[in-house]
């Protein structure tokens, strides 16, 4: 890789990099602000979310992996409750 395309990455790496940890503080601050009851009180679905991922996300449906992983779920006794 040239050395210029090498500089080129490492500015875009580190602006995301900084970008994020921004996010990341607004985040941790408004969740801070927001907080009025205590941390055993909180539920997970008030808690700030900076990445989320679903199956669909990825052209997969949920039957789809518990037929692909049916002997796992088995083995594992992760069967849905």
């Amino acid at each position: 890789m040239p050395a210029s395309d090498a500089a080129e990455y490492e500015a875009r790496v580190n602006k995301y990099i900084a970008k994020n940890a921004e996010q990341r503080e607004k985040m941790l601050k408004r969740s801070l602000s927001k907080s009025t009851s205590s941390k055993s009180e909180k539920s997970t679905a008030e808690k700030p979310v900076l990445h989320e991922y679903n199956l669909a996300s990825y052209g997969l449906s949920e039957e789809l992996v518990r037929v692909r992983f049916e002997k796992y779920i088995q083995e594992f006794h992760l069967e849905k409750k």
